[in-house]
């Protein structure tokens, strides 16, 4: 998670506002804190070049999602037996 989150602001931070490829979109040039992406983008693979469905995601927002859903797969493994434990102690 920490890694996506890292690449997103780092690429914010170089250019201004998140770059976005205007392949998939009809925004204007710059929209909100996006900015499309020209010559002089500074990291233009971690900008939004992704197309998914109702917009676009970057590499950045792919390693914060695959970072959530392994640490929610983590607890659950680790939350069960604490589960478990706390139903036998309920029932005392």
């Amino acid at each position: 998670m920490i890694l996506g989150l890292v690449s997103n602001r780092v690429v914010i931070h170089l250019n201004g506002g998140m770059p976005f490829t205007n392949n998939f979109t009809n925004y204007p040039f710059s929209y909100g804190n996006y900015v499309s992406i020209t010559d002089t983008t500074q990291l233009p693979l971690l900008a939004d070049i992704i197309k998914v469905p109702g917009g676009l995601a970057s590499i950045g927002d792919a390693l914060l999602i695959t970072g959530m859903v392994i640490l929610c797969i983590s607890a659950s493994f680790w939350l069960d037996p604490l589960l478990k434990r706390w139903k036998k102690w309920s029932q005392i």
